[in-house]
């Protein structure tokens, strides 16, 4: 049988037992691995995940108690590969990726949580 859909999971270690979440589904086909997903956590201890997937990149994060998933950047062709990203001072956070569609290395950048994360060149 053909494999429709890979699981984003993530695991962690409560109280001296291990558990695994399920936090988002891609298509077929997506490579983590060769995608570069970068896992952060914040200054409250909560991760981020941030990956990309054929056509965008997400970010996904733990708002302490559910996973929320935003996408950052949309409208490729392509599977977005060599994603990164950083957290820097106050929560902000900064991904990088390299456009698939024109090449050039692209830096979107944001408040967590926010919805709206500006891209530049």
């Amino acid at each position: 049988p053909t494999r429709r859909s890979s699981d984003l999971k993530y695991a962690r270690q409560e109280h001296g037992k291990w558990t695994i979440e399920k936090v988002d589904t891609v298509p077929a086909g997506y490579d983590f691995y060769g995608g570069s997903t970068t896992v952060l956590l914040d200054s409250h201890g909560n991760p981020h995940i941030i990956y990309g997937d054929f056509g965008a990149v997400r970010h996904a994060f733990w708002d302490g108690k559910k996973w929320q998933i935003e996408t950052v950047v949309s409208g490729a062709v392509e599977q977005y590969n060599n994603v990164d990203a950083v957290m820097g001072a106050k929560d902000t956070l900064y991904v990088s990726y390299p456009d698939p569609e024109d090449g050039f290395v692209k830096v979107a950048t944001g408040k967590l949580a926010s919805s709206t994360l500006g891209t530049k060149k």
